[in-house]
């Protein structure tokens, strides 16, 4: 288990966007408890000031849990046109792009993934690809992923219930299986510091 101890200098207060901060950073190392001392020896800051809301999660109090097996959540991104490249090496650990895209985005992510100081293996390259035909979606997927250096594939049914069942029953049994225990993991992504 991983502890960190923050003692302020007496007379130190800490605003709630510094508690996030630290929040924030102890998560990110892993670390599973944190206990902020506030200016006099023994004094805890008021859990209550470490907070946190954000559009899809919001955290009250001290982290009381064990951090993520794969470190912080994947951050994906999947719109390259109003991203841009480089916004995405500099932020993202997956990005999804359409097939269209296939072509140039492995040379476009690692040029924009070494201006970052990022290594490729970094970001995985996922494509999106909607599914009409299974039959010939499993024909052609395999080949595709390995031609363009592609990480993964996200697939998109064509309607409802009858077409997600037939994208299962012929073309994911095409792809290599994945038995990582996370979902970082089996894009080979090291997990987060």
């Amino acid at each position: 288990m991983s502890i960190i101890i923050v003692d302020l200098a007496a007379g130190t207060t800490i605003s709630p966007s510094d508690a996030d901060d630290i929040t924030k950073a102890a998560a990110d190392a892993g670390v599973t408890a944190i206990r902020v001392l506030d200016g006099a020896p023994g004094q805890t800051l008021d859990a209550s000031v470490i907070a946190f809301e954000g559009d899809y999660y919001r955290v009250a109090g001290p982290l009381d849990g064990p951090a993520s097996p794969q470190g912080g959540p994947l951050l994906i991104a999947d719109d390259v046109d109003t991203l841009g490249w480089d916004v995405i090496a500099r932020n993202a650990d997956v990005v999804v792009i359409d097939r269209k895209a296939v072509p140039t985005a492995d040379t476009d992510l690692s040029a924009a993934l070494a201006r970052a100081g990022r290594p490729r293996e970094s970001v995985a390259l996922v494509v999106r690809v909607d599914v009409t035909e299974p039959e010939a979606v499993a024909a052609t997927l395999p080949a595709l992923v390995a031609e363009h250096g592609l990480d993964g594939v996200e697939l998109v049914a064509a309607g409802g219930k009858d077409d997600v069942l037939a994208l299962i029953a012929e073309v994911v049994p095409a792809l290599l299986p994945s038995t990582d225990a996370t979902l970082r993991s089996a894009f080979s992504l090291t997990p987060s510091a």
